[in-house]
């Protein structure tokens, strides 16, 4: 077996078991990792705009949007209208 392949495969285990076992830790609070990546994205870096979480997260900015908008509906975090 190719060791490379064998360890990124050991390190994509590792990452989807700790993804998991956050989500069920987050499940409490009614949310997801990926939500609450955002909040602590958004508390650090106040000025931000969702593209930038896009790109931190390295997802595509639709991805991003979804993300901030189910917090928006949960009323955890306000949207400034960045044209004022």
């Amino acid at each position: 077996m190719n060791y490379e392949f064998f360890i990124e495969r050991r390190l994509l285990k590792i990452g989807n078991h700790l993804f998991t076992r956050r989500n069920k830790n987050l499940k409490s609070f009614d949310i997801t990792t990926s939500q609450s990546e955002a909040l602590l994205f958004f508390h650090q870096n106040s000025d931000s705009i969702v593209l930038d979480f896009a790109k931190h997260m390295m997802i595509s900015h639709q991805a991003a949007r979804n993300i901030v908008k189910r917090l928006k509906d949960k009323g955890l975090v306000k949207l400034k209208d960045w044209l004022n």
